[in-house]
């Protein structure tokens, strides 16, 4: 606000770097969140049907994954059935 600028350590590389070696992390992240970042990760549209009730924060690390590796984790933990239509991935309640 004052024009200044100050510095803060990372407290977890992989979270800025990851990217650079394939990483996807979350650490505490809320799910609009890692559905954001998952949209710009494999380059498909996530299309919520039906709001997740669930709304606890993620916290995962996952080396070179496939976007079905990420979805069903995902899908198992919040309960939620989804579909991937290529370019567009679904989600519904179970």
């Amino acid at each position: 606000n004052d024009g200044n600028l100050s510095k803060k350590a990372i407290d977890n590389n992989e979270l800025v770097f990851g990217w650079t070696e394939q990483r996807l992390v979350f650490e505490e992240t809320v799910m609009e969140e890692v559905f954001e970042q998952l949209s710009r990760w494999y380059g498909v549209e996530i299309i919520i049907e039906e709001e997740i009730e669930n709304k606890r924060p993620y916290t995962a690390s996952y080396k070179n994954p496939t976007v079905e590796e990420v979805f069903k984790s995902l899908s198992h933990l919040y309960q939620f059935d989804y579909e991937n239509n290529g370019k567009q991935i679904v989600i519904n309640k179970q």
